[in-house]
């Protein structure tokens, strides 16, 4: 496996989709997040976050804000079209276009699509409960708030529970990846 945090922390750029951006505000560790890593989103996950926004989900408004706020930054990707001969369309097409590209350092996602694309593509992608398992590794965030994270990110039923055990037993053993 990679490893996921090389160089300066500040200075990498994740690319985020959707759905673990909200995971990560729905979570409470954003703003500490944000403190440590430059995040970065394109347009189609703006869009979404837009209409989550609308259709009243609370977290997508704190999203928007921080895009707002220019915390979590909007770069427009060139799209490679070739990309749909392996399955991604719109926000996830942008997202691995602007790694390919050499735009951001990581892809944090919990896309099932990007994820199974990114050995053939030599990809560097992570999910939610790994990304957090990272950042205790890193000591940006202590034990009682990782695994107060990932019981949260338990409750979103999103990821199977096994993952979400692992990672609990991990943290509670003080073991890393």
């Amino acid at each position: 496996m990679f490893e996921i945090f090389k160089g300066k922390q500040k200075t990498m750029k994740i690319c985020a989709d959707c759905i673990a951006l909200i995971h990560l505000c729905k979570i409470g560790i954003i703003e500490k997040i944000l403190k440590n890593f430059t995040i970065v989103i394109t347009p189609a996950i703006e869009e979404e976050i837009k209409r989550e926004k609308k259709e009243g989900e609370n977290v997508a408004k704190i999203g928007h804000q921080l895009i707002e706020n220019k915390e979590i930054i909007v770069e427009v990707p060139y799209k490679n079209l070739e990309l749909v001969y392996y399955g991604l369309r719109d926000s996830e097409l942008e997202i691995v276009s602007h790694f390919l590209d050499k735009k951001c350092d990581l892809i944090l996602s919990d896309d099932a699509i990007i994820r199974e694309n990114a050995e053939i593509l030599n990809l560097k992608v992570v999910s939610t409960p790994a990304f957090i398992l990272n950042l205790f590794k890193r000591k940006i965030l202590n034990k009682d708030k990782t695994l107060n994270a990932l019981i949260a990110l338990r409750h979103e039923k999103w990821f199977e529970n096994w993952i979400i055990d692992e990672c609990i037993r991990r943290v509670k053993e003080n073991k890393h990846l």
